[in-house]
């Protein structure tokens, strides 16, 4: 039972990564949300370390390569908003 809900648990992080990085991408581009708020910024680092970690359980070094570099330019991001 416990293998059943780590997969299920790692499934649904996957799936919430995903919706998150979708959700902040339409936002923004409707200009809903601005990619200077801290909240855009923390909510894409949030979605993109949720699928480094799904894409990791999955060995698929490509979504990671691409989320890592995805959660790195939301981590400079911030701090470039935080230093204003």
């Amino acid at each position: 039972m416990k293998k059943h809900l780590r997969k299920f648990l790692h499934h649904y992080l996957g799936w919430f990564g995903a919706v998150v990085l979708v959700a902040m991408y339409l936002l923004n581009s409707f200009d809903m949300i601005s990619a200077e708020s801290l909240l855009y910024q923390f909510a894409n680092l949030f979605g993109a370390v949720c699928l480094v970690f799904y894409s990791l359980i999955l060995k698929a070094h490509a979504n990671v390569f691409v989320n890592v570099v995805w959660s790195i330019g939301a981590i400079v991001a911030i701090c470039l908003i935080l230093c204003k």
